[in-house]
C-alpha cells in the first residue's frame, strides 16, 4: 500500500477511537462519535468538548 493510502485509511480511525474515548469519558453515544469522528475528523473531536446542549422548560 502506498503511504497516503494508509493516512486515509489510519488517521480517521484514529479520530474515530479518540472521539469514542472522549465521549466515554463524558457519558455520550460511544458508537455515535466513533463515526463522527471518523467522518469528520478532527472536527468531530473538537464538537465533542462542547458543552452538551439542555433543554429547560
Amino acid at each position: 500500500m502506498e503511504p497516503p493510502l494508509i493516512l486515509a485509511i489510519v488517521l480517521p480511525l484514529i479520530f474515530g477511537f479518540l472521539s469514542g474515548l472522549i465521549a466515554k469519558i463524558k457519558n455520550r453515544s460511544v458508537p455515535g462519535w466513533f463515526f463522527a469522528g471518523v467522518l469528520l475528523g478532527p472536527f468531530g473531536l473538537l464538537v465533542i468538548f462542547f458543552p452538551r446542549m439542555t433543554t429547560t422548560e
